[in-house]
């Protein structure tokens, strides 16, 4: 007998959170929060972390227990000699290393990612050495996030970003992109690179109990159009990669292993 679907209800695509944090403790990240360390020591830790440890471990784990596949790799060589930004649905925890490990690899790759990632002792000293930048609090210290990125780009560093913040896990459709995930690389007036998650059913023992296998598709980069405004290429950008992400999760080899059901009501959601 085949087993029933697993059925997660919502109600709010923007914010509704699975995975809610529970760290209590408080950081107020700012306008001089240093997000890339200029201390010597501490990037010969950063880059022994990343390429001699996390990189070769995570590279392994993927394409053994997770599985993983990609495809369209080839497509990452109009873009070999710039930086660029990679957006992708969250699907999955492992979307943390998604872009270092089967994308951009070996350029290095940093992760714009919630505050959450940095506020926890010694764990957010790896977590800054591995490439999190965080949001910050407040207009200062989105600016310099910015000014951060850029250079970053410039350096012909890699940015990955998920525009709807939040994982889903196995989540088959697309959630809402915020047009303001897009502006690092308008302003910036670099390319950037869609990739699309979908998932494929496992076909040997227990094939409905077990997790489903990730599926990387990489698209071809577009690039910044010189004659649109910053404005206007944020929001093609955002509208190129909604499409091809769309294109891709809307697949009927697309593997469904949870539901995914809609609710009128937040405390229903909640409840169920």
């Amino acid at each position: 007998m085949k087993k029933q679907k697993r059925v997660r209800y919502y109600f709010d695509e923007k914010n509704d959170d699975f995975r809610k944090n529970k760290t209590k403790l408080k950081l107020t990240i700012d306008g001089d929060y240093k997000y890339v360390s200029s201390n010597p020591f501490f990037k010969v830790f950063s880059f022994g972390l990343y390429y001699i440890i996390a990189l070769p471990i995570l590279f392994v784990l993927s394409f053994t227990v997770y599985g993983a596949r990609v495809k369209g790799r080839k497509n990452l060589k109009k873009v070999k000699k710039d930086g660029y930004c990679i957006y992708s649905n969250h699907t999955n925890y492992t979307d943390a290393w998604l872009g270092a490990v089967l994308v951009a690899r070996p350029k290095r790759t940093y992760v714009i990612s919630s505050k959450y990632a940095v506020q926890i002792p010694f764990v957010r000293i790896l977590t800054k050495a591995l490439g999190c930048l965080p949001i910050g609090d407040t207009v200062s210290s989105i600016k310099t996030l910015n000014e951060n990125v850029c250079k970053l780009l410039n350096d012909k560093k890699a940015i990955m970003i998920f525009p709807e913040a939040h994982i889903w896990d196995f989540y088959t459709g697309v959630r809402p992109f915020p047009i303001t995930s897009f502006k690092f690389p308008a302003s910036c007036h670099k390319p950037i690179v869609p990739v699309a998650v979908t998932y494929r059913q496992p076909k040997l023992f227990f094939k409905n109990t077990r997790k489903p296998k990730m599926v990387v598709h990489i698209g071809e980069p577009i690039m910044y159009d010189d004659n649109l405004t910053e404005k206007q290429n944020a929001l093609y950008f955002r509208d190129a990669t909604m499409e091809f992400i769309r294109e891709k999760t809307g697949s009927p080899d697309n593997y469904e292993y949870i539901k995914y059901i809609k609710v009128d009501d937040k405390e229903q959601s909640d409840a169920v």
